[in-house]
């Protein structure tokens, strides 16, 4: 199972109405966090749906761990620390991923 992305290593705070069905993002790639926007294309991942029992706020995960889904368990607080990387580690890590993911986005 690949692993996703951490987008953010604490939860994203939603206003969410009830009976509504949102699609949350599971694999950390979306630029519309914490909801999907396709970008998880060709990475083995797919969003989580959650449907909102009640309006109010709902606390989405964005580390992507949670064990309980949509939902922040907590789970941030208890990874490691992110590696910190020079700008030519990141751009290498850029540019693997770019080739080796189809993110659904064309060629400029």
């Amino acid at each position: 199972m690949p692993e996703p992305v951490i987008a953010q290593r604490s939860p994203y705070a939603v206003n969410v109405e009830a009976g509504k069905t949102y699609a949350w993002c599971a694999c950390g790639r979306s630029a519309a966090q914490p909801f999907c926007d396709g970008s998880h294309k060709g990475t083995g991942l797919a969003p989580k749906l959650f449907k909102a029992g009640q309006s109010g706020p709902v606390y989405f995960c964005g580390c992507k761990h949670s064990k309980t889904g949509a939902t922040c368990d907590g789970s941030h607080q208890t990874m490691p620390p992110a590696p910190t990387l020079t700008p030519e580690e990141q751009m290498k890590r850029f540019e693997k991923e770019l080739k080796d993911n189809d993110w659904g986005h064309q060629p400029c």
